[in-house]
């Protein structure tokens, strides 16, 4: 029974540290958006499309991993996968 509950906790440790890493990957993506998105006003037009288009793919990516999964949790809708 020991063996069990050792890899059964084991797994539980692993998951939270995932859990923790995709939610700090997922706030620095959020920030990096945020930083992209603040657009100085001598850039060219061309850099002007592809930092807002990137600035918007990492604020979406960042919300969608960081979050979503913390509302989930403050909400009681956490999945324990």
């Amino acid at each position: 029974m020991s063996h069990r509950s050792d890899e059964m906790e084991e797994r539980f440790i692993q998951q939270r540290r995932s859990r923790r890493i995709t939610t700090v990957l997922g706030l620095a993506a959020i920030a990096l958006g945020y930083m992209l998105l603040a657009v100085p006003p001598d850039t060219s037009q061309e850099w002007v499309l592809v930092r807002v288009a990137l600035g918007l793919l990492l604020v979406i990516f960042g919300f969608w991993s960081a979050v979503l999964p913390l509302l989930g949790r403050l909400l009681g809708t956490d999945d324990n996968e």
